[in-house]
């Protein structure tokens, strides 16, 4: 997984959108402590509905709805990508560069 990470982060950048979307594994989760992390730090931005959803899922631990386990993020420059891989390659089922008119 750290390397699909490492690769749809560079395709992210290089296509100029800077964004992902992630998929959690239904157990991953404890790496939304991570995500909300690293949005709260300016190193990565959320939709706001999507935020709520994480912040919702940290609270109850339950995903009800597996459409609750993907998310889009956009990255920030301040992101260190090494630290993301880190963060996120236990908790993470996919993830992808995010074409243009997906929001983050």
């Amino acid at each position: 997984m750290e390397k699909r990470i490492e690769v749809a982060l560079a395709e992210a950048v290089a296509n100029g959108t800077h964004k992902v979307r992630i998929t959690f594994k239904s157990d991953g989760q404890p790496g939304l402590f991570g995500l909300m992390a690293m949005a709260n730090g300016n190193l990565i931005t959320m939709l706001p509905q999507e935020r709520l959803i994480a912040h919702a899922v940290t609270i109850s631990g339950d995903w009800e709805q597996d459409a609750n386990r993907t998310f889009t993020i956009k990255l920030l420059p301040s992101l260190r990508h090494g630290m993301f891989v880190v963060v996120m390659s236990s908790y993470l089922e996919k993830i992808a560069y995010a074409r243009s008119k997906q929001s983050a």
